[in-house]
Formats: C-alpha cells, sequence, structure tokens
C-alpha cells in the first residue's frame, strides 16, 4: 500500500490548533519513547501549541513497560533453565526492579519531568463516563472477544475533549490505530480530531516546503563553526564534544567487527568528535522562511524552522555491555573514527542565525568512503 505523502494542514486548520495529543499507540506496540517525547513537546512548545498525554495513557504505558520488564525477566529464567540442563552456567541478567508497581513508578516520574508536557488528569467525571461506556456498552464501550471493554478510550477522549472546549477542531492526535479512535468518536457522537503519526507531525504542523536556496548554507555554516571551535579548542589541550543532540545513533554492525563478542549489547552511543560536514540536502523550510524575501537583506533576517539531512564525518564512542557468567554487567567503550553519520534534523533560525539543531529521526552510522578513513578501538 502506498504511504500517502505528507501534507501541511491549510491556514485555518493551523490557527484552530490548541493541542498534539498521544495516544497509546502514537509510538505502537502499545509502548512510550521519551526521547521523542522530549523533542515533540520542545517543538510544539516553539510553535505555541500544548503536548497532552491523558492520564489514562500514561498508565497503560507504564503497564505495558512493566509487562515488558517482567517477560524479559521470564524469558531469561527459562532459558537459562535450559542451559543449566546442558551444564552451562549462567545468571538471570540484572534488571532495573523486579516490582511492577516501581517499574510504573519511574516511567510515570520520568514523564511527568518533561518540560512543555502535560499529563493531562482523569477527572471523576470522565472516569465514570468511561466505566458506564464499558459496563452499558455505549459509546465507545464494545467487546473484544467476548470481554466488555472501552472505558479507557472513553475516559480520556471524554477528558480531551473537556480540555479543548467541547471540540477536537484544535486537536492534532498522533496515533497508529486510527480505526479505534473512528469507532470511538462515532460511538460518542462526536466528530473526530485529526490523526497524524508522530513522523508527520512536524511537517504537517509547520508546513515544510522546499528550500528557497540560502537555508542549506545557513545549516553547512553553523556546522562549519562548530568545527573550527571544537578544533581551537582542542589546539588549546581543552577537552571538548559537540553538544548538539543527533538523537539516537544506529551503528552498522559491520563497524563493531573487529572487536564484537556473541554476548555484545551497545548501550549508547555519542558523536566525540566531529571532523567536516559532507552535504546538507532535503532542506526544506516552514511557511515564515518561505514567505521572506530571498534577497541579501531577507537572508539576514531569516528566522523560522527548517528540516534538512546533513552527512558528517564524525568520531564516535560506543559503549557495550555484557553480562558475565556471574551475572555482572561489563561495560566497555570503543572509538569509531571518520564514520560516516547521516542525521535527519530540526534547526532553529533567527535573524539569519542558526540557534538550534535537534534530532528529527534516528541518525545513521556506517563506514566512511573516504579512503583515508580509520577505525580503531
Amino acid at each position: 500500500m502506498t504511504t500517502p505523502a505528507r501534507q501541511p494542514l491549510d491556514a485555518a486548520s493551523r490557527s484552530r490548533l490548541q493541542a498534539v495529543v498521544f495516544d497509546t499507540n502514537a509510538f505502537g506496540h502499545g509502548l512510550p519513547d521519551l526521547r521523542q517525547l522530549r523533542l515533540t513537546a520542545a517543538q510544539m512548545g516553539e510553535a505555541g501549541l500544548e503536548t497532552w498525554v491523558p492520564e489514562p495513557v500514561a498508565w497503560e504505558w507504564a503497564e505495558h513497560l512493566a509487562k515488558e520488564v517482567e517477560a524479559y525477566r521470564s524469558a531469561a529464567g527459562s532459558v537459562i533453565k535450559r542451559m543449566e540442563r546442558g551444564g552451562i552456567t549462567a545468571e538471570v541478567p540484572v534488571l532495573p526492579t523486579a516490582d511492577p508497581a516501581e517499574t510504573t513508578g519511574l516511567f510515570l516520574k520520568e514523564l511527568g519531568d518533561i518540560p512543555h508536557l502535560t499529563v493531562l488528569p482523569l477527572s471523576g467525571d470522565a472516569a465514570r463516563a468511561g466505566l458506564r461506556d464499558q459496563i452499558m456498552q455505549t459509546g465507545p464501550g464494545r467487546r473484544k472477544q467476548g470481554i466488555k471493554t472501552g472505558a479507557s478510550d472513553s475516559a480520556w477522549l471524554r477528558e480531551v475533549l473537556t480540555a479543548a472546549g467541547g471540540s477536537f477542531a484544535g486537536i492534532l492526535l498522533l496515533t497508529q490505530d486510527r480505526a479505534d479512535i473512528h469507532a470511538a468518536c462515532q460511538g460518542l457522537g462526536i466528530a473526530p480530531p485529526t490523526m497524524l503519526t508522530v513522523r508527520d507531525l512536524a511537517q504537517s504542523v509547520l508546513g515544510f516546503v522546499a528550500d528557497p536556496g540560502h537555508i542549506s548554507k545557513l545549516i553547512t555554516t553553523y556546522f562549519a563553526n562548530v568545527i573550527v571551535e571544537l578544533h581551537e579548542l582542542s589546539r588549546e589541550g581543552v577537552p571538548a564534544h559537540p553538544e548538539f543532540d543527533l538523537g539516537t545513533i544506529e551503528v552498522d554492525p559491520v563497524l563493531l567487527d573487529g572487536y564484537r563478542w556473541p554476548q555484545m549489547q551497545i548501550h549508547d552511543v555519542s558523536v566525540r568528535h566531529l571532523d567536516r560536514v559532507v552535504a546538507v540536502s532535503d532542506v526544506r523550510v516552514d511557511t515564515t522562511i518561505a514567505a521572506q524575501s530571498s534577497s541579501a537583506a531577507g537572508k539576514q533576517v531569516t528566522s523560522g524552522t527548517a528540516e534538512a539531512t546533513v552527512e558528517a564525518l564524525a568520531d564516535l564512542e560506543v559503549w557495550t555491555y555484557e553480562i558475565d557468567r556471574d551475572g555482572e554487567v561489563q561495560m566497555d567503550s570503543h572509538m569509531l573514527y571518520d564514520t560516516r553519520v547521516i542525521a535527519p534534523v530540526l534547526v532553529q533560525i533567527k535573524n539569519g542565525l542558526v540557534l538550534n539543531v535537534s534530532p528529527l529521526g534516528d541518525t545513521r552510522a556506517g563506514r566512511s568512503n573516504d579512503e583515508t578513513g580509520r577505525n580503531s578501538s
């Protein structure tokens, strides 16, 4: 099936927007992504919009996380028993906590601490109405495999509707489960909100169009200045690392072949040095920038948001771990020099200068095409 092209909201829809709301299935599998939640909340805050997570959605995420921890614990235990029968000694991997309540508590605290994000409290009226819908099979109440369900959807949709002033016209709902939301709204007798995927949010809200021609140069200049500053600090003997966030860095396993062993897992990857920018491509800008003059004077006062793909050569530090036969976690780090990184980024620009760069998705790291590149541990 062909995925429809991302389209920006029209001016009327954009002017009505009040908040972006996360559904339980915004990221798929009913699980959260705190890094993406932080990024979205910051982006929407810059755009003058609120970011809401209904309390029942937060509870469902927390409960699903607790199940993931327990499933991993159970699976590991079963495998270890089979290994022991074969004379192979192993220990259960170290996990954060065996108490589901503690797991959910840790997650809910992390969620509540995200700047510009509101966990929308569930009122007694919405909870009562949701429970009634499930028991009486009214509104979003329904049966799945003979079991009554629907209370959660009914309750949080009602709460969002109240917070939005009685209409979903100003709400963007991030979900991968549009059919259930449509059915729930039909049961409530209300028009559903505009529904998007997380990936399409920035494009739809900010309305990106093709680069008028000078934004890629601004982005290139920004990274070039960062590289110059790093080199100057290095010559002065001051340890310095790039401070911008490229999000989660997915490393091509081929890069780790030199020191890879069966139980090794990647814990974290960070940029330790930026050598040079190879290319800035796929640049698109919001309608604010597009409306500004492309003249020399216009370039100097350009302000707004852009998205781009930055390709660079960088030195990465990869932290890995393995669980030894005594059940202890052994950490190690490795340097990958002159590595080719490809990063989709969101760029904030003010008066012709790049103020901030944030990740728009996962960064990919692979082998450099430069014959002088070298990898070493």
